[in-house]
C-alpha cells in the first residue's frame, strides 16, 4: 500500500464531488448523503452506501460486545434541541426491548445532571465534554446517580480524566472514535481499557512523519481505507489525526490497541 499516494483529508474537503462514484452494485444499496461536522472548517459532502452502514454496524456491535449495553433498561442521551424539541425538554419513551429512555434536549451541565438522577439512568450516552462536565458537577452528590456506564462520542478522550471519573463513581466509560468519512474506527475494550481497531471493515495504518510504521509506545498519523463504501471509495485517507499505538499485546480481544488518540 506504500506505493499508493496519501490522500490528504484538505484535498477531499475542496474537491469532494472528484471522489463520488456515478454507479454503484445494485447489491451495495442505495447511496446516503452525509455531512462532516465542519470543525474545521466547511462541512464536507460524503456519500455513503447503505452496505457501508450495515458493515459499520456490525463492526460497533463486534466491539462493544463486552459492555453488556442491553443489561441497561433506563436508559438516557443528550441531543440537540430542535423546532419540536425546545432546549431543557425531557422525553421519555418506551423502546421496543423495555427499555425506558429519556432523551435530554440541549446540553446545559445543571439540567442534564437534574434528568440524569431524576430519571434514574443507568447508561447515559452524549459527547465526551458533557459527559465530563456533568460527571464534574455529580461529585458534590455522586450518591444520587444510579449511572453505571457513559458511552462518550464525538470528541477526543483525556485518559487522566476519563480514569478518575471512573474510580471516583465507580463506573465504565465506553468511548468510541470515528468519522463520517469512514465509519467507526476504534473503539474502548471493557477487558484492556486500550482501543481496538475496527479493522474488519477498515485498512488502518500509522505513519511517523517519516512514513514508517509507528511502533509500540509511538505516535503516528492515522490514514484509513474503506473498505465497503463504492460510493466514495477513499484510499489511504489521512484523516489529520496523531494517535499513540499502545504497549499492551496480550488482551485476547487483539494483540494491537491504541493507548491514546490526541485527535488533530
Amino acid at each position: 500500500p506504500e506505493d499508493i499516494p496519501v490522500t490528504q483529508a484538505s484535498k477531499v474537503k475542496q474537491k469532494a464531488e472528484k471522489f463520488f462514484t456515478k454507479q454503484v452494485p445494485d447489491e451495495d444499496g442505495r447511496i446516503v448523503t452525509k455531512y462532516t461536522s465542519g470543525s474545521t472548517g466547511e462541512p464536507t459532502q460524503v456519500h455513503k452506501t447503505m452496505r457501508h452502514f450495515q458493515l459499520n454496524s456490525a463492526e460497533n456491535s463486534r466491539l462493544a460486545s463486552d459492555w453488556y449495553f442491553t443489561e441497561h433498561k433506563r436508559t438516557m442521551s443528550v441531543e440537540p434541541p430542535d423546532s419540536d424539541n425546545p432546549a431543557g425538554h425531557v422525553k421519555k419513551e418506551t423502546l421496543p426491548d423495555g427499555t425506558l429512555h429519556f432523551s435530554h434536549y440541549g446540553n446545559e451541565f445543571s439540567s442534564v445532571l437534574d434528568c440524569l438522577i431524576q430519571s434514574r439512568a443507568t447508561r447515559f450516552q452524549s459527547i465526551t465534554s458533557v459527559v465530563y462536565n456533568v460527571l464534574a458537577l455529580a461529585r458534590k452528590h455522586p450518591q444520587a446517580l444510579s449511572l453505571r456506564l457513559a458511552v462518550t462520542v464525538g470528541e477526543a478522550t483525556n485518559p487522566r480524566i476519563r480514569d478518575e471519573c471512573e474510580k471516583f463513581f465507580g463506573i465504565r466509560i465506553f468511548d468510541t472514535y470515528g468519522a463520517v468519512e469512514t465509519g467507526t474506527i476504534a473503539v474502548r475494550c471493557a477487558l484492556c481499557g486500550e482501543y481496538h481497531l475496527a479493522d474488519r471493515h477498515l485498512v488502518v495504518e500509522i505513519l511517523k512523519d517519516d512514513g514508517s510504521p509507528a511502533q509500540v509506545g509511538e505516535t503516528g498519523r492515522m490514514i484509513l481505507t474503506p473498505l465497503f463504501n463504492a460510493a466514495m471509495p477513499l484510499l489511504r485517507y489521512e484523516i489529520g489525526d496523531l494517535v499513540e499505538v499502545s504497549e499492551k499485546t496480550n488482551c485476547p480481544r487483539s494483540h494491537f490497541a491504541l493507548r491514546r488518540i490526541f485527535g488533530r
